[in-house]
C-alpha cells in the first residue's frame, strides 16, 4: 500500500491560447493525493502483478480552453469556473511469462483502465465529465545487456482499446527500460 503526493511541476492559466494547441496546460495547478495498492506474486516461470489506485484531485479554478481529464471537453469561452474532479480510480493487471531466462525473453499480458466518477470523496459533487476506459496491452520483453553487474530489460507493445465510455478511441505504442544493478563486479 502506498499514499501518492502529487505536487504540480507545471503550470496552468486561465488564459490558454488555441495556437498553443494545449502545450500551456500541464495539469490544473493542484496538488492531488492518491491511496495504491499494489501486490506482485511469482510463480515461476510466471509473475502476476495487480494494482488499484484512488486519485483525489483537489479543486482548482480553470478557464477558457482546459482540457478535462476525458480529453474531449473543455470549458468554453469566456467561461471560468471552479472546477471539481470525480474521483479517479485506475486499476493495472498483468500476467509475465520468461520464456528464456538467459536472455529475459517473454511477454506480458496487460489489462488497464480507469474511471472518473461524477462526485469526489473531500469534495461532493463533480462538474468535470465522468469517463472510462479499459484496455489491453500486449507486449514483448527481452535484456539486453543479459548479464554482468547491469542488466537492462526493455519492453514494446501496444494499448489496444477494449471498452470505453466519453473519452477518445486511442490506440497507443508502449516502451518500458528498467535498468538492474546487481553489484560492482568482481572482488
Amino acid at each position: 500500500m502506498a499514499f501518492d503526493l502529487f505536487v504540480p511541476t507545471g503550470n496552468y492559466t486561465t488564459d490558454l491560447k488555441p495556437s498553443n494547441y494545449g502545450t500551456d496546460q500541464f495539469g490544473n495547478g493542484t496538488i492531488d493525493e492518491a491511496l495504491n495498492f499494489y501486490i506482485r506474486k511469482r510463480f515461476k516461470p510466471f509473475e502476476f502483478y495487480f494494482e488499484v489506485g484512488d486519485i483525489i484531485a483537489n479543486p482548482a479554478r480553470v478557464g477558457p480552453g482546459y482540457t478535462f481529464n476525458n480529453g474531449i471537453e473543455q470549458v468554453p469561452p469566456g467561461v471560468y469556473e471552479r472546477m471539481v474532479d470525480g474521483n479517479y480510480v485506475w486499476f493495472g493487471a498483468a500476467l509475465e511469462h520468461v520464456l528464456d531466462t538467459e536472455h529475459g525473453i517473454g511477454y506480458v499480458l496487460e489489462l488497464t483502465g480507469a474511471t472518473q466518477t461524477g462526485s469526489s470523496l473531500l469534495f461532493g459533487r463533480a462538474n468535470a465529465p465522468e469517463f472510462s476506459y479499459l484496455w489491453g496491452v500486449p507486449s514483448i520483453e527481452f535484456n539486453w545487456p543479459s548479464s554482468g553487474p547491469l542488466v537492462v530489460t526493455w519492453g514494446f507493445g501496444l494499448a489496444l482499446p477494449i471498452a470505453q465510455s466519453n473519452t477518445p478511441r486511442t490506440y497507443t505504442a508502449i516502451g518500458t527500460v528498467t535498468f538492474y544493478w546487481n553489484g560492482g563486479g568482481p572482488r
